[in-house]
């Protein structure tokens, strides 16, 4: 055997280097659900996936009982295994387009459902990292649709969006529905529901942040600190472009529209993401003949906006993005169609979003994959997904346990 101590330390710092790499690589896809009905996370920009400390939570709607019902899953050690599948609602009606968020021990849940003869927005909460559930909280009550909610936690203060058509509900089959966003906040960690310090007699009141005779919808948030951000997609230019609001006070006040984008094709599909003061935005836009992925950052809160910045380029379709941020780590997921299939792709900046990585491929099955989710906690980076390798859908799962160093 060589001692030589040249080539030992050679050895072991070729070692470290493949081992290095190994660890900082995607691990394989873990199969979160396996029953013969279809499972499915929201097709618009809920968040779907949470991850907090150690704790990951994956959300979906699952027909499996007959009817589609919202389950979670849940992991308490950062993804490594996974517990039993939970099923959280309980009723003939369909309940789907589930968003989580973790805040400490603190679980909140939003989704839709139409139990009470149309579609409402309902809550619910776990005090103990998803150990046990509290009971169902219905947040609107309207004789219209309300949609598609998203779900933004910092610390006991709660921000929920949705689309709503409580202000053009058609008449008749000739007329088209007029959707608005509107807005909820709870201050107690999700005990009550407002959207401002007023007396109790008021609380429950919906806040309506939208108004124009075109669609708004499938809206996003995302909340740091008292900055509050919210995207989403209006067709009020005759043309589907990509809107913002903020505020800066918690949800009190709230400043004017803004227009993101402006382009002769339509931008949908937004997603948002918020930390200290960037704020960074991806949305699926048709610029070029087929659904490409752009992104826009703010460096400053909201005020002011840096140039699109087109994330993908081929010739096949890119759709359904979805962004998480943490220590200037930006990390985008989306579906794509590159490979003859739809597969996960996914791309990072290390700098805050001013500089971005190659495109990495996540999937290959036989079956297409689509709707991806994506969160980040310390160093790791989350992925879910549905999957239809197995001949119907199914939620998946990977990690990179050390995708979020620089």
């Amino acid at each position: 055997m060589n001692n030589h101590p040249l080539v030992s330390i050679a050895f072991l710092t070729a070692l470290f280097i493949l081992s290095s790499s190994c660890f900082g690589q995607w691990e394989p896809d873990v199969r979160l659900t396996d029953d013969p009905a279809e499972s499915r996370p929201p097709q618009n920009n809920a968040r779907s996936i949470a991850a907090y400390g150690s704790l990951v939570i994956v959300v979906w709607t699952d027909s499996r009982d007959g009817s589609g019902e919202i389950y979670f899953k849940r992991s308490k050690n950062g993804g490594t295994t996974w517990e039993k599948d939970r099923r959280l609602t309980n009723n003939p009606n369909v309940s789907v387009n589930p968003s989580v968020s973790i805040s400490g021990s603190v679980v909140h849940l939003v989704w839709e459902e139409d139990r009470n003869g149309n579609n409402e927005i309902y809550y619910k909460r776990s005090l103990d990292k998803g150990e046990t559930w509290g009971q169902d909280q219905r947040l609107t009550n309207d004789s219209a649709s309300s949609l598609n909610p998203s779900l933004a936690t910092t610390g006991p203060n709660l921000h929920i969006v949705w689309q709503d058509n409580r202000d053009g509900v058609a008449t008749n089959e000739n007329e088209v529905d007029n959707y608005e966003v509107y807005y909820k906040s709870s201050k107690d960690s999700g005990r009550s529901w407002h959207v401002r310090s007023l007396p109790a007699s008021l609380i429950q009141r919906d806040k309506r942040l939208t108004q124009n005779i075109g669609h708004s919808y499938l809206p996003g948030i995302s909340a740091s600190g008292s900055n509050v951000h919210v995207v989403w997609s209006d067709a009020r230019e005759n043309n589907f472009e990509i809107f913002y609001k903020r505020s800066t006070d918690g949800g009190l006040h709230w400043d004017p529209d803004r227009r993101l984008t402006n382009t002769s094709s339509p931008s949908t599909y937004p997603s948002i993401c918020a930390e200290k003061s960037s704020v960074h935005v991806v949305w699926q836009e048709y610029l070029t003949g087929n659904r490409e992925i752009f992104y826009k950052r703010s460096p400053d809160t909201g005020t002011t906006w840096g140039e699109d910045t087109r994330l993908t380029n081929n010739s096949s379709i890119s759709s359904s993005p979805s962004i998480a941020t943490l220590d200037r780590g930006v990390h985008v997921v989306w579906a794509d169609y590159r490979d003859g299939n739809e597969e996960i792709y996914y791309k990072r900046s290390r700098d805050d979003g001013i500089t971005w990585g190659p495109d990495t491929r996540l999937t290959n099955s036989p079956g297409y994959s689509t709707n991806p989710g994506v969160s980040v906690t310390g160093k790791a980076v989350h992925v879910m997904w549905v999957d239809f390798r197995d001949g119907n859908p199914e939620i998946y799962y990977k990690r990179n346990q050390t995708g979020n160093t620089n």
